[in-house]
């Protein structure tokens, strides 16, 4: 029974995986681009072998069908969506708080100014390049959300037109 309820659990499963990401840095970011990309190749390539199976021995490709790719489809889907739900959040994360960091660090200056008796036309604007300990990785993370939607709507599309085809 646990079993089941860790199966249809989307946020159990996927837990640790976000926490991995959130944590990670541009590494994690393109490897889990390159797994992406592979996982959709490899659900490609098993749809080619199931369609040229079932053009051989109609059972044998039937059987790689239901156990092989069909299984493959879901979990392709599943990985591109939960990644690109995670890139987009990590993305519109990353701006905001640049823009909170970039808002503060102008308050702090003006409120520094103030208490030095420093006229408001002198004060020069502060520096809004980021820290490298406040470093974020939004174009990668905007990389990972755009390409999971479109290879998960590829699969998808790739399924569709496998069952059509037959």
């Amino acid at each position: 029974m646990k079993f089941l309820s860790w199966l249809f659990n989307f946020s159990a499963r996927h837990a640790g995986d976000m926490r991995r990401y959130e944590k990670g840095k541009t590494g994690t970011r393109i490897f889990v681009i390159i797994l992406l990309t592979l996982l959709a190749a490899a659900t490609l390539g098993v749809e080619y072998w199931a369609i040229s199976l079932f053009s051989e021995n109609f059972l044998y490709g039937l059987l790689v069908v239901i156990f092989l790719f069909i299984p493959l489809v879901a979990t392709t889907i599943e990985f591109c969506g939960f990644y690109s739900f995670v890139g987009f959040r990590m993305f519109f994360w990353g701006v905001i708080s640049s823009a909170a960091r970039k808002a503060d660090k102008k308050i702090r200056a003006k409120k520094a100014a103030a208490q030095e008796d420093i006229p408001a036309s002198e004060v020069t604007e502060p520096d809004t390049e980021l820290d490298h300990s406040e470093k974020t990785h939004k174009a990668l993370d905007l990389v990972v959300g755009i390409l999971g939607i479109l290879l998960a709507v590829a699969t998808i599309v790739l399924a569709v037109s496998f069952i059509v085809s037959r």
